[in-house]
């Protein structure tokens, strides 16, 4: 491309190309600076013809410049000021023309700064007709003389396109984002294997990540695969695709992401990340997950989460701790992420922390063909083909790899969706509403691995603050002003008008009766009262149970009477078995609810306790129990049997879809009517306070009932520091005693007065119990059971010990 110019008169300046670009150290060229180097000798250079120095006095007007060319006062001068304010006027004395569609560009000499005084760009069309250029050079400050030499350049005349110049986009980072985003973007395209292929090409050691202990014991390790599906969540992907990057893993390595959202096509160029968009959405989650196996590489599988992050070891953790005869493997406890809070660690029961090797895949024939509970089936499908190769590995809090994420994403939960056949059309709602908002991007999305905060460090300062040996945290509440704040829980979704409508049928006078034994409760019994009165459904009614309160908690019920909520009162206290059976003898519901007389609650929570009473073998079913004044814990769902002294211990929540488990803690237990006539109610040979839940628990599973819990109902609970009535003589280890008597063996009885023996209240409670009609009701039970203990532990051998 050629420029011509056009001498105006005889003094025009002189001309001259560019040299090439000089550096200040002698280093290898990446191939793209080679480029920039050559693009920097084209252009031309305008030389001064004379020398000459220029003080500016800080004025506004152009003789306020003084100018004093050395050699010549020949007119017309080269450097003039016109223009005042401290701005010189370069003359090159040509008129220029370009051909083609190039503008001139018109600068100061390139990678040459002069103290006091700068250039001012522009851009010239000479396309059409010649013209004449000049150069400003501005002042930067009054009362400087500044100097050029003869045959030093003043401007560089470089061409520029007219057209045909690709759109510049700047995307600006929030400020808090910024440097956490830079530096992961940095590390990003450090670990990228061109770059890394470069650096040895060139003779340059590669950045080394830091490993973990266990990446660094892996010799040839196996190549994996990572399955991770996902549908209109781009910024939580970004998320899963960055843990995958951080991975320390030193084998090959894969990752499928495999999109069905038709209304995106995600872009990510990585060599091993592989983005799968199809236009077609899958019938089922199972289906989908069989799909990416189908386009996985490796026989060795890893399920990766779009909604979750999994921590650098993730991979070679797994690895580390399989052997050759191990086709299954999770670790036991994961971390909970909850509106930007870790805890835990709680045991881990998540499919998305899992591995498992393709042959097994095969011999199970894959994923069921389901949505909510796919994962569940695949496990078991897993165990019983393979129980001596499925493995779930005990691991230490500071080892943890998965942290499972559920409220404060800011997007949906497939769990979360029941199990009705409606999830994916309530997922794809979901998605559309988000879409109507603006916060979810329509067609091409070019991915942008990051993370939104260093979970890394999250997790460390989590692990710093656990005490030396971890306690069940459910046992050491904190300390919670009373009464404890009130704390909305976001009502649950309403189930079908038609479902509904086949939770009852319709054979006894209400639908609902609450049970509430009560004993000093002050202001909570008012609030709790009030909160299942206005969340029941029609024709239910509450009956409060006053247990012998001494502190009035009962009073407002005879001030002011409460359309279906009944008061009974005790002239003394009955104990926790003899006040809900109170209440029961006088209940009409179809569905009978034992609840304590201090929580809180959602709106419909009777929907989804209902709807899995409808199963015909679960006798007991209880939500998910949280913390009132701490909503932002975790959820408890069910307990176990910790240890042979019978303690119980909450579990942690799994998912919001019903399972069973060993028992419920007591603060919400519901049943049918019908059930309690068939199994019994509450053992009435247990005095005082201790074990009721346990032992309607344990029976009922011996006599063939199931005992599950609804995750998706959480209620808060206040979790008293002492009771408040006295629990004498050795009750709490009575009841515990009384449990095993009724329902153990002999092997497993001994080890519970083994466990028990050394506790002060231990004879005259063995006592009490052997006096009793624990024989009796024993002989009772055996005559009716359908299981025996033995069959109750080995079902819950993950969990329990005795």
């Amino acid at each position: 491309m050629d420029i011509k110019a056009y001498p105006l008169y005889a003094q025009a300046v002189a001309l001259q190309p560019a040299p090439a670009a000089t550096r200040g150290k002698s280093s290898p060229l990446l191939d793209g600076e080679l480029a920039f180097a050559s693009a920097t000798q084209q252009g031309w250079l305008l030389l001064c013809p004379l020398a000459f120095e220029a003080t500016w006095n800080g004025g506004p007007r152009a003789e306020d410049t003084v100018i004093r060319l050395e050699g010549t006062d020949a007119e017309p001068a080269f450097v003039q000021s016109q223009l005042g304010n401290g701005v010189l006027t370069f003359y090159p004395g040509y008129q220029f023309k370009t051909e083609g569609e190039q503008l001139l560009w018109l600068r100061g000499p390139i990678n040459a700064p002069k103290d006091g005084v700068y250039p001012l760009e522009s851009t010239v069309d000479a396309s059409l007709l010649p013209v004449t250029v000049t150069i400003d050079w501005q002042f930067t400050a009054p009362n400087q003389t500044i100097r050029f030499a003869a045959g030093e350049p003043f401007a560089t005349l470089l061409l520029y396109p007219k057209s045909d110049l690709e759109p510049v986009q700047v995307e600006v980072m929030p400020i808090e984002q910024s440097e956490q985003a830079h530096v992961q973007a940095f590390q990003q395209w450090v670990d990228n294997p061109a770059l890394q292929g470069l650096f040895r090409g060139l003779g340059v050691t590669p950045v080394e990540r830091t490993q973990s202990k266990w990446a660094s014991q892996l010799v040839n390790p196996p190549p994996v695969s990572c399955l991770c599906p996902t549908y209109g969540r781009v910024e939580l992907l970004e998320e899963a695709i960055y843990s995958f990057l951080q991975q320390d893993y030193p084998g090959q390595k894969e990752l499928i992401v495999l999109n069905d959202y038709d209304q995106q096509t995600l872009v990510f160029d990585h060599p091993e990340v592989r983005v799968v968009n199809l236009p077609n959405r899958f019938h089922s989650v199972g289906e989908k997950y069989k799909a990416a196996v189908a386009l996985a590489s490796h026989d060795l599988i890893f399920v990766w989460h779009d909604d979750d992050i999994y921590l650098l070891h993730r991979l070679s953790y797994a690895v580390a701790h399989l052997d050759q005869n191990t086709a299954f493997f999770k670790a036991d406890q994961a971390w909970f992420w909850n509106d930007g809070q870790v805890s835990g660690p709680e045991r881990n029961l998540f499919h998305g922390g899992s591995c498992w090797r393709r042959n097994l895949f095969r011999k199970v024939q894959g994923y069921p063909y389901l949505d909510n509970q796919y994962d569940v089936e695949f496990e078991r499908l897993c165990q019983a083909e393979a129980p001596g190769a499925f493995q779930v590995d005990p691991i230490k809090a500071a080892e943890i790899y998965y942290i499972y994420r559920w409220n404060g994403t800011k997007s949906y939960h497939l769990s979360a969706m029941g199990a009705d056949g409606q999830e994916q059309q309530k997922v794809a709602a979901y998605v559309a509403q988000q879409v109507a908002r603006g916060q979810i991007p329509q067609g091409q999305v070019q991915l942008k691995p990051h993370w939104r905060t260093d979970y890394t460090a999250l997790v460390q300062t989590k692990v710093a603050a656990l005490p030396a040996k971890q306690e069940d945290k459910w046992s050491q509440v904190e300390e919670i002003p009373f009464p404890p704040p009130f704390h909305v829980i976001p009502p649950l979704p309403p189930l079908p008008a038609a479902q509904v409508d086949q939770l009852f049928r319709g054979d006894y006078p209400r639908k609902i009766s609450v049970i509430l034994p009560a004993s000093n409760e002050s202001v909570l019994l008012q609030r709790t009262v009030e909160q299942f009165a206005a969340t029941l459904p029609p024709d239910s009614e509450v009956i409060v149970v006053d247990n012998g309160s001494t502190d009035g908690c009962s009073d407002f019920l005879l001030e002011k009477p409460i359309e279906n909520v009944h008061l009974i009162r005790t002239a003394e206290q009955l104990g926790v078995a003899g006040a809900r059976n109170r209440g029961l003898a006088q209940a009409q519901g179809e569905i009978v609810v034992f609840a304590d007389a201090h929580l809180d609650l959602p709106e419909r929570w009777w929907q989804p306790i209902a709807c899995v009473l409808t199963q015909p073998k679960v006798g007991v079913v209880g939500p998910g129990i949280g913390v009132m004044g701490l909503p932002e814990r975790p959820a408890a769902c069910g307990q176990r049997i910790a240890e042979s002294k019978l303690r119980t211990e909450w579990l942690p929540w799994k998912g919001v879809e019903p399972y069973p488990v060993p028992t419920l803690g007591g603060g919400f237990m519901a049943m049918r009517h019908d059930t309690l006539k068939c199994a019994g109610a509450f053992d009435a040979g247990m005095p005082q306070w201790g074990s009721e839940d346990l032992e309607l628990c344990v029976r009922y599973w011996l006599l063939g009932y199931e005992v599950w819990v609804a995750p998706a109902v959480t209620v808060l609970h206040y979790f008293r520091k002492a009771n408040p009535y006295k629990v004498g003589w050795g009750a709490v280890t009575h009841n515990l005693l009384r449990v095993a008597l009724l329902h153990f063996s002999q092997a497993r009885i001994t080890r519970v007065f083994d466990a028990l023996k050394s506790n002060p209240n231990f004879a005259p409670a063995l006592a009490h119990a052997v006096e009793s009609d624990v024989w009796q009701q024993r002989a009772a039970f055996a005559a009716r059971r359908v299981r025996d203990d033995d069959w109750l532990f080995e079902k819950f051998a993950d969990c329990c010990e005795v």
